[in-house]
């Protein structure tokens, strides 16, 4: 049990250093590297997997092989030791239990609710973290036999790997790896409005507003899309989620949906970062979300891109960028590197569409 815990914390944390404590992160202080090394860690721990599948290793032992193999990624918190300031004592009771007001919510409705288990939806994505386990990189569609699944299964291996740390099966690992991206949603969501020079009050109301948010984005663009042409329904993925409902209620099932929120509320936070002019580290980063949100949950990628928009806009008009004169060519990083992080995940998705007439849940298409 000791074992399972502290690799399940290994595999949250140590992949997403490389990222979070690297010179791209430099203009960032001590709890937002953290937080953001946190979420990083789902991709580049994905990617660790894949390589070490592909030479051979077999999953059960590629787990240990991933703690093992980042450990050495401390070392760049070591080096920036001397800009990791501690907050104080009072702030930090405030920071845990805005985080935990959330994480208390998901606890008392799933968490110890036995019956999710049961759920037909844990099914269809336990199927897919099943198939992943027996094929690395064609993974069969569960209800064809014999099709590869079309299914963006690019965010399911973080629930395989975590479900192998934990010596659990899907169906009941995913309960903390949810917990775990909720703490990670609610600190995305306190740097986001601390970047807007939000109060203690409003930083700790951060979490539970971000939590109870809705999507609207997504909504109007999947009707405009059948609106406009019918024939766009079958690639609606690309143009945005029409469901409805507050972020929270994403964390009690087993699919990708809150791996896609939690990716966003970085991207948010990111966006609102307002960096040093003449570097290309905090757009580069920016570009990193952009395409790690596309390979994880493809349906935010739309969202996504209007949050660089927006970033793109505000960095372009004087009055609201501390570039000053700069601002156009500040801009115009972020939209080169935004647009080729957009093209290369729109280009993976619709890669692994292009062959296929499965996809997970839904039948042939």
């Amino acid at each position: 049990m000791v074992a399972s815990t502290l690799f399940f914390l290994a595999i949250f944390l140590l992949p997403g250093i490389w990222i979070g404590f690297s010179p791209l992160a430099r203009s960032l202080d001590g709890a937002a590297r953290f937080v953001l090394s946190l979420a990083f860690s789902i991709p580049v721990a994905s990617v660790e997997f894949e390589t070490l599948r592909a030479l051979g290793v077999t999953p059960e032992t590629a787990v240990p092989l991933l703690a093992a193999i980042n450990l050495p990624a401390l070392a760049l918190v070591w080096r920036t030791r001397r800009g990791l300031a501690l907050p104080a004592a009072r702030n930090a009771l405030g920071i845990a239990l805005a985080i935990a007001l959330p994480v208390a919510f998901l606890i008392g409705v799933f968490a110890l609710f036995e019956e999710k288990t049961y759920w037909a939806h844990t099914w269809l994505h336990a199927d897919m973290i099943y198939a992943l386990h027996d094929d690395a990189f064609r993974p069969e569609e569960r209800l064809l036999a014999g099709h590869s699944a079309a299914y963006p299964w690019f965010g399911h291996l973080f629930f395989l790997i975590q479900s192998l740390a934990l010596d659990l099966a899907p169906a009941l690992s995913f309960t903390w790896v949810n917990i775990g991206l909720a703490v990670i949603f609610g600190g995305f969501a306190m740097l986001a409005v601390r970047e807007m020079g939000g109060g203690r009050i409003a930083i700790a109301a951060a979490p539970f507003l971000f939590a109870f948010a809705l999507n609207p984005v997504g909504n109007i663009l999947k009707k405009l899309a059948v609106w406009f042409e019918p024939g766009l329904a079958r690639w609606a993925y690309l143009l945005g989620d029409p469901r409805f409902d507050f972020m929270l209620i994403k964390h009690v099932r087993l699919n990708l949906n809150q791996v896609g929120i939690t990716l966003l509320a970085g991207l948010i936070f990111l966006a609102l970062r307002r960096d040093r002019p003449g570097h290309w580290a905090h757009e580069i980063l920016i570009a990193l979300m952009v395409f790690t949100i596309a390979a994880t949950y493809p349906l935010y990628l739309p969202v996504a891109l209007i949050v660089v928009g927006a970033r793109f806009v505000a960095l372009a008009l004087p009055a609201t960028s501390p570039a000053g004169a700069a601002a156009p060519g500040v801009a115009l990083r972020l939209a080169v590197a935004g647009t080729l992080a957009a093209g290369l995940a729109i280009a993976l998705v619709r890669l692994q569409m292009a062959d296929r007439s499965a996809s997970v849940g839904i039948g042939v298409s």
